[in-house]
């Protein structure tokens, strides 16, 4: 007997990264049929719907249960009225990437942090070598104390997160930098929705960057 076909997780109302025209966009499932078509939101930039002929090839990336998913489709059909949807193909063939619980991508956002001991505030800035779902890897000058809590704030292109609370894991020095002569590894402690959103668009873009590598090898 053949095995039964992999599932594609897709949920109703699920963010997934749409690559068209070398431009991404993030757009949301309103629903599919299975092996015809799968029904999104429009592309949008800042509020203005971005129109997208048929038969134009995408890319679409999304993160489910720990897992990327990745394929190639095209648009079948494009309707901008008082409600506008996109249908693009069902995929034939997709990809399944497993991350690891503490993969980690690489990263180069500048951060500022804060710490609390003693009932006085360490300020400090640094640069978030590398991401995780979970936490990530902080070179810095100012120290910080293992087991404290910090706030940090990072940016990484658009993206701004703000004041995310982690918790300082682990502190080793770098006898090679003395701009960063300290480096952390840093937990995430209940980051809100909108972080793991921007996680996973990192997460996603990272791993579609690495298969791009591998495949031009």
């Amino acid at each position: 007997m053949p095995p039964a076909p992999e599932e594609l997780l897709l949920i109703n109302g699920q963010k997934v990264s749409a690559v068209i025209r070398g431009e991404t966009y993030s757009i949301k499932v309103r629903g599919w049929r299975e092996n015809r078509y799968i029904i999104t939101d429009v592309p949008q930039i800042q509020g203005e719907e971005v129109r997208v002929a048929p038969q134009t090839g995408c890319n679409i990336r999304f993160v489910k249960d720990g897992v990327v998913m990745l394929f190639d489709t095209y648009v079948e059909y494009y309707y901008s009225q008082a409600s506008s949807f996109m249908a693009i193909e069902y995929p034939r063939k997709f990809e399944k990437i497993k991350l690891r619980k503490h993969d980690r991508y690489r990263a180069n956002a500048p951060a500022q942090f804060s710490q609390m001991s003693a009932g006085a505030t360490t300020n400090g800035d640094g640069i978030l070598r590398d991401l995780s779902m979970e936490g990530g890897l902080l070179c810095h000058k100012i120290p910080l104390i293992k087991g404290n809590k910090v706030n940090i704030s990072f940016n990484l292109g658009e993206i701004k997160v703000d004041k995310q609370e982690a918790l300082v894991q682990n502190i080793r020095k770098n006898p090679k930098s003395q701009s960063e002569p300290l480096v952390t590894g840093i937990k995430f402690l209940k980051p809100p929705e909108p972080v793991l959103d921007f996680l996973r668009q990192f997460i996603e873009t990272r791993v579609t960057d690495r298969r791009a590598d591998k495949r031009s090898r």
